[in-house]
């Protein structure tokens, strides 16, 4: 009888340790694995926030940068423009100036001419020429600068936006891990439940197994006494 009792209290006590251990560690575990999880979404999303500002804050101010060199250089072409139409305005006084003592010769000899004037007029010209020569130089210099710069600006911007999608697709993959380890969270919650209600129902079976036994011994003794 006693030996039973024993048996009894012994089996109880080991399924009851043996269900709450089991219980509370693998609970734990998963319960740390989460807030790990938990902390480096938390961290990329802070790092993501943080990189995205400065990211943004250097295409401002390189754009700034490329903004001020355009203006300098359109600035420089203004100034070679007014420069041209100085030079247009010189060529056309000079021409006036040629132009009326050759209506007055008109029926005499070229060679009211002087070769003085002459060598003025061809250096006039020839000055005209450069100046606009060098101005479609600049023209043509300008307009490379300019499109290498939106070409440049163009890809860091491709550059950037292919980075932080890069980093919002990590994200979703992390949070998509999350919900995964939720998941498996809740169904090994369930499996546990299970085992303890299978537990707790072999234990009343070996309860009763018990209580039989026990009436079957307490028959035996009344029937030897």
């Amino acid at each position: 009888m006693e030996k039973l009792k024993s048996c009894r209290s012994y089996i109880e006590k080991q399924l009851a340790a043996y269900n709450q251990i089991s219980l509370e560690k693998t609970t734990n575990a998963f319960r740390d694995e989460l807030n790990r999880l938990q902390q480096q979404l938390k961290a990329i999303s802070d790092i993501q926030d943080v990189f995205g500002n400065l990211e943004c804050d250097k295409i401002i101010m390189r754009k700034r940068q490329d903004i001020f060199a355009m203006k300098e250089i359109l600035d420089k072409q203004d100034e070679l423009v007014a420069q041209a139409d100085n030079v247009m305005k010189g060529h056309l006084t000079t021409t006036q100036q040629i132009q009326k003592p050759l209506d007055k010769a008109h029926d005499k000899p070229q060679q009211i001419i002087s070769q003085q004037t002459k060598q003025h007029v061809e250096l006039d010209f020839g000055a005209l020429v450069d100046q606009r020569l060098n101005q479609r130089d600049i023209q043509k210099e300008t307009s490379l600068k300019s499109k290498q710069l939106e070409e440049q600006l163009r890809a860091e911007v491709t550059q950037q936006f292919s980075v932080i999608q890069q980093m919002q697709a990590e994200n979703e993959n992390l949070k998509e891990s999350v919900l995964v380890k939720d998941r498996l969270i809740l169904n090994l919650q369930k499996q546990l439940q299970k085992q303890k209600d299978e537990n707790e129902a072999e234990l009343k079976e070996m309860r009763e197994m018990v209580l039989e036994m026990q009436q079957e011994i307490a028959a035996l003794n009344e029937q030897m006494e």
